[in-house]
């Protein structure tokens, strides 16, 4: 009789286990998202370190969002990305699509306003001032390639430094690293033409 008693609480043990699982809701639905894994400088090439994936919610993936890290290894970071940012198309560049002997340099501009007016595609003169003040034309003619727009603030767009006066420019592979100098200066600005 004592088994009885057992097999009949292992009976109802296991129906309520049952309805209980039938009973839970399922998951949230999510989707892959690759997001920078640390912080990352603007001008970076991307690594498999720097990249992982992480699933949110469908409402919160931004788009243009990619969902394969290997994807993005190789493509260069255009503006500064914070932690668990999402990479999507305005804050890289794929460099193997750029003309031989041509570099990407990136560069902010002290004046919000001179980048409001320039479009991808421009042709722009570099300018900075020297110790003495005397204007300093760092780049002459180099296309505009790449203008990453600040983020929305949010769960995904929460990152680094406001890319409102960041601009990427396109310059010979030779000019490359002077420019590179010249981008640390404080007070660049740039000519249309």
């Amino acid at each position: 009789r004592w088994h009885r008693r057992v097999i009949a609480a292992v009976l109802v043990g296991l129906t309520v286990a049952a309805l209980v699982h039938a009973l839970s809701p399922p998951p949230p639905a999510t989707r892959p998202v690759v997001v920078a894994a640390r912080a990352i400088n603007a001008g970076s090439t991307l690594s498999a370190d720097d990249v992982t994936v992480q699933r949110f919610p469908p409402s919160l993936v931004p788009e243009g969002s990619v969902s394969a890290a290997a994807d993005l290894v190789g493509r260069v970071v255009v503006t500064d990305l914070a932690p668990g940012l999402a990479l999507v198309p305005g804050l890289l560049v794929d460099t193997s699509r750029l003309p031989k002997g041509r570099t990407l340099v990136p560069l902010r501009v002290a004046d919000p306003g001179v980048v409001a007016l320039l479009r991808v595609g421009d042709l722009v003169s570099v300018v900075a001032a020297d110790e003495s003040g005397s204007p300093v034309v760092v780049a002459r003619r180099v296309r505009v390639a790449v203008l990453p727009r600040s983020q929305e603030s949010g769960v995904l767009g929460a990152g680094g430094e406001d890319s409102s006066t960041m601009v990427v420019v396109e310059v010979p592979t030779q000019d490359a690293p002077e420019v590179a100098v010249w981008a640390a200066h404080p007070a660049l600005s740039v000519t249309l033409g």
